[in-house]
């Protein structure tokens, strides 16, 4: 006799439980993604909701750097602390960007009195400035000038402006209104979710910290008929990249001092990035596929990269710079050779010096044949065991700046590490140093520490598709060779010197003393920068890249304050002729360019690294 059967409304009683179980593991699995998930477009909108709201007021404030008209869809709205690092780093390129017409800058102030107890007087200086006609002006010296923070006694500032009123002024730093306006905008800051400074603000949304962010958020201006270039030539880049690599919080990667990024035939992306020791690949679409090699000196191991490069097959070369080791892989990263560049073969009076010459080579690149191309310095001064610099024979007792600038020479090597030749008795890179001696009863302590100089000469070079593009900066003369040394062309540009002022070197030195906190070394140091000798002559041009099919990118060279701006190149073909000039946006630097894409870097305001790729149309005819 059979067992009888469960009830049906047993049965469907289970089914229930076993769905609301199943429902319920489900809900713990997937609740912290899928909760943030849902939680971020919730916050977002809410933001949008919210800018929204305050926008029309947002941007009526009166402490405004325009141009011209108010765009209000053009406009950022910049929370600023007078006394905030950040905010006086980047206040250059806002103030470009203003200068450039590129957008309206309104001005909103968050104090951060923890902190920063000047910056609140400095806000009402710098409203009661505008009430004067002078905000502008006020606004760019509490950025850019530091003797208000030594000596805060306002009225005798105001007249530095051409405030000829103190005394209203001094009412005005006192008066009720001045202090509203600061805690509106303090509560502006609180509405919109801004705890810290610099802030950023568009239509679009927050970015704290982050300037050229904000920029990319804004509707692109009414574009004119391009006009000038040189030529009538012009070669378009993208506005917006089609492509766009990296997140400061993604578990798999994370971009830090990429060397290298160039297409395999497949569309696939392969990035040097030797701040993790590692080649990372991408699909054509920029999805991360996988990670290939670890920090070691171990085969398939690296120490530091120094250059990348693809060749036939997709074969990928990578040299390490720290031990002067090429690897070889294939295109699915496997590794199929190592071998140790070999000191002799391309310098042979480097006899002895075989084992460690690779960690003194300055990497260019590497041909698509797999021709590995570096400099070298050749100096004569004895190597400081320190700091591994070079470091002159007889040293000052106490500090000083030392500026040298030795000879070098450019390094050819197959991808065996066997020497091919070499192209020497060119001028190294000009540099300058502050070096640092202490005496002691017992020993001898000497440091070394490069200084960031502007209009320094350099020695410039790239490599790509078969050619060796390379020049000093004192002259717009750029020599192209083959890898086997023949040469192939030389451009030549004829264009005036621009001299270099005393106004340019006194702006280098205020910006290097802006970055100190300490007054006393601040006052100490400008003595010693004030003895840096500075060329004559601004240099001719910038950078140099090499693109497919051997043409030729130079680099118009920029300003520093305009260093963080758009850069311009000409661009040139194997005969030297002029093809016309592109324009590539604010902070990218270009590492492999084809027919028709440029990829690169972008930094952030933060300096962290994103990879680009921007679509690029060569002009018709």
């Amino acid at each position: 006799m059979s067992e009888p059967s469960a009830p049906p409304a047993r049965s469907r009683m289970n089914l229930l439980v076993n769905v609301a179980i199943l429902a319920t593991l489900a809900f713990v699995l997937f609740q912290g993604s899928l909760g943030r998930s849902v939680k971020g477009v919730y916050d977002d909108w809410q933001m949008g909701r919210t800018i929204a709201e305050v926008w029309p007021g947002l941007i009526q404030g009166s402490s405004r750097l325009a141009s011209g008209t108010v765009q209000p869809s053009r406009t950022v709205v910049e929370f600023i602390d007078y006394e905030c690092p950040y905010c006086r780093r980047g206040a250059s390129r806002v103030l470009d960007v203003v200068a450039l017409e590129e957008a309206d800058i309104v001005i909103r102030h968050l104090p951060l009195d923890r902190i920063h107890p000047g910056a609140r007087p400095a806000a009402a200086a710098a409203i009661c400035s505008e009430r004067h006609g002078v905000f502008a002006e006020a606004h760019r010296r509490l950025l850019m000038d530091d003797d208000w923070l030594e000596d805060r006694d306002w009225v005798a500032w105001a007249s530095t402006l051409g405030i000829h009123d103190t005394a209203t002024f001094a009412a005005c730093l006192q008066d009720v209104e001045t202090a509203r306006r600061i805690e509106d905008d303090m509560r502006l800051a609180a509405q919109l979710g801004i705890t810290g400074t610099p802030a950023y603000v568009t239509v679009e949304g927050v970015f704290p910290a982050g300037f050229e962010e904000a920029l990319r958020s804004l509707p692109e201006p009414p574009v004119a008929a391009v006009a000038e270039s040189a030529k009538g030539n012009f070669w378009k880049v993208s506005p917006r990249p089609h492509i766009e690599i990296g997140s400061v919080s993604d578990s798999d990667f994370a971009f830090h001092e990429v060397v290298g990024a160039s297409f395999l035939g497949d569309g696939r992306i392969v990035v040097g990035n030797s701040g993790t020791s590692e080649l990372l690949l991408f699909a054509a679409d920029g999805e991360f596929q996988e990670a290939v090699g670890r920090r070691g000196d171990g085969p398939g191991e690296f120490l530091r990269i120094g250059a990348v490069g693809v060749g036939d097959n997709d074969t990928l070369f990578v040299f390490d710079r720290w031990n002067g080791r090429i690897s070889v892989f294939d295109s699915h990263g496997r590794l199929a050779k190592t071998a140790t560049v070999d000191a002799e073969s391309a310098i042979p009076q480097a006899i002895g010096q075989t084992a460690g010459l690779g960690v003194f080579l300055s990497p260019v690149g590497w041909t698509t044949d797999g021709v590995f191309v570096a400099s070298r310095t050749v100096a004569q001064e004895a190597a400081s065991e320190s700091t591994g610099m070079s470091l002159p024979e007889e040293l000052p007792t106490t500090e000083s700046i030392y500026q040298r600038r030795p000879e070098a020479e450019l390094l050819f090597f197959d991808n065996g590490g066997t020497g091919l030749g070499a192209v020497r008795g060119l001028m190294g890179p000009e540099r300058v140093s502050f070096v640092k001696r202490q005496l002691s009863s017992s020993s001898l302590t000497v440091g070394s520490t490069r200084v960031d100089v502007p209009f320094l000469r350099t020695l410039e070079a790239a490599v790509g598709w078969g050619v060796v593009a390379f020049g000093n900066t004192d002259s717009y003369e750029i020599r192209l060779v083959y890898p086997d040394g023949q040469d192939a062309a030389t451009i030549r540009r004829s264009m005036e010197a621009v001299e270099v002022t005393d106004a340019d070197r006194d702006r280098w030195i205020e910006s290097e003393l802006g970055k100190i906190e300490d007054l006393g070394v601040r006052r100490s140091r400008r003595s010693l920068l004030e003895t840096v000798v500075f060329p004559t002559t601004l240099p001719a041009f910038g950078a140099l890249a090499v693109q497919e099919g051997g043409r030729v990118w130079v680099e118009e060279f920029r300003m520093p304050a305009d260093a963080l701006g758009p850069s311009t190149w000409r661009i040139y073909d194997l005969d030297g002729r002029d093809l016309g000039e592109a324009v590539l946006p604010a902070g990218f630097r270009p590492h492999s360019i084809t027919g028709d894409e440029i990829i690169g870097v972008w930094k952030d305001d933060l300096g962290v690294e994103y990879l680009h790729v921007y679509a690029l149309d060569a002009p018709i005819g």
